[in-house]
């Protein structure tokens, strides 16, 4: 058998998404099998690709420019013969692309861009939905990440239960409680005392009411933790860092933007807590990160967190900027809760794995290509 795997539309910078293919093809070079794997990709964004060997290949697409890649992964998939030699073709990022003929799987990480206009800007919405309209149905079989998102697909489009196979992501095992060193700190000047959100800044991820968050708890029971932000910014970043200067808020917040993913389990390790008050999510990789690494979440009880975090988390109401205060505070300041808090959250991390979700979805493409 001999999948293709398209990473064009994928970021340099590897956030959520990104580290999930990563993790897919890490593991798919390590299982053993006569399967072989074509990866489509510009390699001047996708650096570690020189490292893959073995079954799996890599068709190099020098994109003729960084904007929009999703035009030239339609471009590239619908008029380059280096596309079809293949038996099935796996869209993990993205929408895919409308008009394509062959046999494909489409990983569908949520719904946010299709169904939540409240959050998205009018293009983006749009063309989401075009993309998810186009293909969804078409597709041979969809992954979705978590049973809510499934969900969300069989209210939205006329798709049988059955053409939907829910696979978990998984967490990396570097993720361990390992506070970092003094260089460590020194190396991103960060505080003796602080609360982190690891993400973009898109409306969805509640930020603006997490910082008012932070400021009750400085007022009301006078910690002096800082509010850490890492991450690539999104499309409420500007009216953010405006909301936190304007306020004075300065000494409080500070963003510190994309952190090297090296340095991630240290940045963990070294939190009081870690805040995930996100209005509305499709799986979620960094409270699991953030349990593994020693540190209890506080998260909002909303859409697929419960099913992604079990009991291991301390649950806040996301429009709520009293309860996302409250959850911070008992984190902080009850020793029993916060214990038992990060003791589950370490046996509730171990649950996902990437090796796990290599071997299901090497059983989706079996099944498409009729080989299972």
């Amino acid at each position: 058998m001999r999948i293709g795997i398209s990473l064009l539309c994928a970021l340099s910078q590897r956030t959520g998404v990104e580290n999930t293919v990563f993790n897919l093809i890490t593991q798919l070079s390590k299982i053993e099998s006569d399967d072989q794997y074509v990866i489509y990709a510009d390699t001047r964004s996708q650096p570690w690709l020189s490292a893959v060997s073995g079954r799996i290949s890599v068709v190099d697409v020098k994109l003729s420019s960084r904007l929009a890649p999703w035009i030239w992964e339609h471009l590239f998939f619908l008029t380059s013969r280096r596309a079809k030699n293949v038996d099935l073709v796996h869209f993990p990022i993205g929408g895919g692309v409308v008009g394509y003929c062959g046999k494909f799987v489409l990983t569908i990480h949520d719904l946010i861009q299709y169904s939540h206009r409240d959050l998205v800007k009018l293009r983006r919405h749009l063309l989401w939905r075009k993309w998810y309209r186009g293909n969804i149905t078409k597709a041979a079989k969809i992954i979705s990440v978590t049973e809510c998102v499934k969900t969300d697909i069989l209210r939205e489009f006329p798709v049988r239960s059955d053409s939907i196979r829910v696979i978990h992501n998984g967490v990396d095992r570097r993720f361990t409680p390992s506070p970092g060193t003094a260089v460590f700190r020194e190396k991103y000047n960060l505080p003796k005392r602080y609360i982190l959100f690891v993400g973009g800044t898109g409306q969805n991820k509640n930020i603006r009411r997490a910082i008012e968050a932070i400021r009750l708890i400085h007022d009301k029971w006078n910690l002096d933790h800082q509010f850490i932000v890492a991450g690539l910014p999104g499309a409420d970043d500007d009216a953010l860092r405006s909301y936190v200067s304007s306020s004075r808020l300065c000494g409080i917040v500070r963003f510190l933007g994309y952190v090297n993913d090296n340095d991630l389990p240290q940045l963990y390790a070294n939190a009081a807590l870690f805040l995930f008050p996100s209005l509305v999510e499709g799986f979620g990789i960094p409270p699991l990160e953030a349990m593994r690494c020693g540190i209890p979440v506080v998260a909002a009880e909303t859409s697929c967190m419960p099913e992604v975090l079990g009991d291991a988390a301390i649950w806040v109401n996301p429009l709520s900027v009293q309860s996302i205060a409250d959850g911070v505070a008992t984190a902080l300041l009850d020793e029993t809760v916060r214990n038992e808090t990060i003791a589950k959250g370490l046996l509730r991390a171990e649950q996902f794995s990437w090796e796990k979700m290599a071997l299901e979805t090497v059983d989706v493409y079996r099944e498409v290509a009729g080989c299972a």
